[in-house]
């Protein structure tokens, strides 16, 4: 490793020298061509070219290709040193478009592999791109929130993109295991950050780093083995959620119950339609209608004036985790920043938005 890192330095090194000794010569060269020039005109009464400024102004609109043809060289010695400036201006012209076109190239390239970083606040960022990524991305994208991908496959980017808009979805293109890229999707100002990898030790071990480096972030995890919960928990991760769990629980119930886990199904996707259904849930804030009413209540006035039903509220508490109360009744009154969950249609999910002033999901 060293070996290769000293030859790769060495490399570097004489590739600069290198450059450095052509410009150099470029440079002494260009200063002779306008010595030469001004000591073959000033001779002439008719040159227009007479000292260093006269000479250096001419020799940059030529390389150029402006060409105003203010000063121009009269004697034969200065016409053949002009030439010399004329062919010259073709590949100082060529390097400068080569150049300019190489940058703007590498500007796009950077930008589209999400080297230039996102702006993105309060989204969700998902470590790792596959068909189950996917799946809960549009679900994120569905309830009107963003999220920032990150993927260590090239060919990811623009399938992404080919699915969602710039808008909504962000993506960077790195090793997975390089943490310090995590700062081009702004993971200091996200929601929560959702680990998909295929394997449960390799999520762990991404775990405790991501853990060491930013303390406070928020972190879901899909599981393969349920048994790892407890030590995901201990970790610090938020939620760690087994497929394998969730899917027994609903292949069981399509077993015995076939039209409750069919209901139960539709009720977990995000509801766009007016024909669908699912269970939303909305931050009380201080312009809440229902703040300080008591659930019961609520209950009516949501079937009333929305059609949805009131199902839970979700309240924080002592310890900083949060107590969710299933079927509350009036003994429970709704404050300022606890959630409540309704089960709502597509078109009822924009209603409420726009009378509880916050978006669907809990943005933490």
């Amino acid at each position: 490793m060293g070996t290769k890192s000293k030859k790769r330095n060495t490399f570097n090194f004489r590739a600069l020298l290198g450059l450095k000794f052509v410009l150099g010569c470029a440079v002494l060269i260009y200063v002779v061509l306008l010595i030469a020039l001004i000591v073959v005109e000033e001779a002439n009464e008719d040159a227009s070219i007479i000292n260093l400024f006269d000479a250096f102004w001419y020799s940059v609109v030529t390389l150029t290709t402006v060409g105003y043809g203010d000063y121009y060289p009269v004697t034969p010695t200065g016409k053949w040193i002009g030439i010399i400036f004329v062919l010259s201006s073709m590949g100082v012209l060529g390097l400068l478009i080569s150049t300019l076109t190489a940058f703007i190239q590498s500007n796009l390239e950077k930008r589209r592999l999400g080297f230039m970083g996102t702006n993105f606040e309060k989204h969700t960022i998902i470590i790792g791109w596959n068909r189950f990524g996917q799946n809960v991305c549009d679900q994120i994208i569905k309830s009107d929130h963003k999220v920032a991908i990150v993927t260590d496959r090239k060919e990811d980017v623009e399938l992404i993109y080919s699915i969602y808009s710039s808008k909504s979805a962000f993506v960077v293109y790195s090793n997975l295991d390089n943490l310090e890229n995590l700062d081009l999707v702004n993971v200091a100002k996200c929601a929560k950050v959702f680990l998909n990898f295929e394997d449960d030790t390799t999520s762990l071990v991404y775990v405790l780093n991501l853990k060491r480096v930013y303390p406070d972030v928020n972190v879901i995890v899909s599981l393969n083995n349920s048994k790892l919960k407890d030590t995901f928990s201990s970790a610090g991760v938020t939620y760690a959620v087994s497929k394998e769990s969730i899917i027994a629980k609903l292949v069981a119930s399509y077993i015995f119950e076939p039209d409750v886990a069919e209901i139960t199904e539709d009720m977990m996707a995000v509801a766009n339609a007016e024909t669908d259904y699912d269970l939303q849930e909305y931050q009380v804030i201080e312009d809440n209608p229902y703040l300080n009413e008591n659930c019961l209540q609520a209950f009516v006035n949501l079937k009333t004036e929305y059609n949805c039903i009131f199902m839970g509220l979700a309240k924080k508490n002592t310890s900083g985790s949060w107590d969710v109360i299933r079927n509350p009744g009036e003994e429970v009154k709704i404050e300022i920043d606890n959630y409540v969950v309704v089960l709502a249609n597509g078109e009822t999910k924009y209603r409420l938005q726009e009378s509880f002033g916050v978006l669907e999901g809990r943005i933490e």
